[in-house]
């Protein structure tokens, strides 16, 4: 099982599309397939939702991983957040 903490901006497409973004590849261990990941929200959006006691608030069962080579689908999923990632859970 893996933990991965979401930006509050990140994590309602997370849920609607289950997916989720990461910078670098995880390598230590690598995902494998059927692997199952909790989001918790970072602590400061945690804190702001007076919800640091119960951070982790979604699951997600690891199917695939996809590079983002030109940001489009970083881009579609999270317009909000002027950034792009280079992995697409």
């Amino acid at each position: 099982m893996r933990r991965l903490n979401v930006r509050e901006a990140q994590i309602d497409e997370c849920i609607a599309m289950s997916m989720f973004a990461l910078s670098q590849k995880p390598r230590n261990p690598e995902l494998q397939q059927g692997e199952l990941s909790c989001f918790a929200l970072v602590k400061n959006d945690a804190a702001n939702q007076r919800t640091l006691e119960g951070r982790i608030n979604f699951a997600l069962i690891f199917d695939r991983l996809e590079r983002d080579w030109n940001g489009s689908i970083s881009r579609h999923h999270w317009p909000n957040e002027n950034r792009t990632w280079e992995w697409i859970v």
